[in-house]
């Protein structure tokens, strides 16, 4: 952003491609575990609390995701399981 504050928002990294983007454009991941029982999951959206991850909304980003990025994005481990279920399910709608 230039000074004057006149920029276009936030930016966030995309942990698929790697490029600095307005984080309206991206999709935002995180770890929801309400009752804290470890039986939590992966959240899409805005709505999640903690850490999040930030990845573009379309298939080659996810698909450009290297191994254990999400979990080192989160800081938590994750199943292939876990990783794989929410690609399967990308984009999100």
């Amino acid at each position: 952003r230039g000074a004057g504050g006149g920029g276009i928002g936030p930016e966030r990294t995309c942990i698929g491609c790697r490029r600095r983007t307005p984080q309206a454009e991206l999709a935002r991941i995180s770890w929801s575990d309400p009752d804290g029982g470890g039986q939590g999951g992966l959240v899409v959206g805005r709505g999640g609390v903690g850490r999040g991850a930030w990845l573009h909304p379309d298939v080659g980003c996810a698909e450009a995701l290297r191994p254990g990025a999400l979990a080192r994005a989160l800081r938590r481990p994750l199943t292939d399981g876990q990783v794989a279920a929410l690609l399967t399910a990308w984009p999100p709608r």
